[in-house]
């Protein structure tokens, strides 16, 4: 079986945006290849729409994204440029967010968006990595106070 290349794309919107996580932020923005060294958020979901979507408003926030839509984009990215922090759907088709995290030797800070509860066993398997949960749709201020909690405001 031949591996598909994944694309990977960044939204970029330069640096003279503020992201106040309100009225502030314009969650829009230009979308162009990467050619970056490192992210500061890598958003791994499998739903294009709200992975593009998560990525496009932490962007106009000024963060560095990058996307994947499965584990082994997201490891094929971690790897080559790296990343600062995971947002991660646990549910991805074949190799779900909790076998994803424990394969990795040493994962970014994680925050876990997902439609349903995460049970207590998968709690436990994530052990310190995650920072928080936060349950789909996630309001743009309460993704962007999540990722701002861990990184911190970009300028």
């Amino acid at each position: 079986m031949r591996r598909q290349r994944s694309e990977r794309r960044l939204v970029n919107l330069g640096t003279s945006q503020a992201c106040t996580g309100g009225a502030g932020c314009s969650h829009t923005g230009a979308v162009a290849t990467i050619s970056a060294a490192s992210f500061d958020v890598l958003v791994v979901d499998f739903d294009d729409g709200i992975r593009r979507s998560s990525a496009e408003i932490l962007a106009s926030c000024g963060y560095r994204v990058a996307e994947a839509e499965s584990a082994e984009q997201a490891a094929e990215i971690l790897r080559i440029e790296g990343a600062r922090l995971l947002l991660l759907e646990p549910d991805l088709p074949l190799v779900s967010g909790v076998e994803f995290i424990e394969q990795l030797l040493d994962p970014p800070p994680t925050i876990i968006f997902s439609t349903a509860p995460v049970s207590d066993a998968d709690q436990l398997r994530f052990g310190n990595t995650v920072n928080t949960y936060l349950t789909k749709p996630v309001p743009p201020a309460l993704l962007i106070a999540g990722v701002q909690a861990v990184l911190g405001r970009r300028a």
